[in-house]
């Protein structure tokens, strides 16, 4: 600490520990067993250097988008209700014939 007087003017740490100035990358599966370690409960996305850091975080925010999914699905159901309803008629037309 620098006093003037009594006053403080300027606190600052003189033996820092030399780890935590350590600037050595860790590798994947350093940082995942030390995830394991600590019990860390999330999600890991991992982002490689050619990708967009923001697409992967709005993606891994918001989840997938979905509606292309749902659009099959309901294509499939029209196709399903749309025999459905032919061989349907088909029976009724037959029923129609007997009386």
């Amino acid at each position: 600490m620098v006093f003037s007087d009594s006053k403080i003017i300027k606190d600052f740490s003189v033996n820092t520990d030399p780890n935590e100035s350590v600037t050595k990358y860790l590798s994947n599966k350093e940082f995942e067993d030390y995830l394991d370690k600590i019990n860390f409960e999330g999600k890991l996305v991992q982002i490689d250097k050619d990708e967009d850091p923001a697409g992967v975080i709005l993606q891994s925010r918001f989840g997938s988008e979905l509606w292309k999914y749902f659009v099959i699905i309901a294509l499939l159901l029209a196709l399903i209700e749309m025999a459905v309803a032919r061989n349907t008629k088909k029976e009724l037309v037959g029923v129609q014939n007997i009386n």
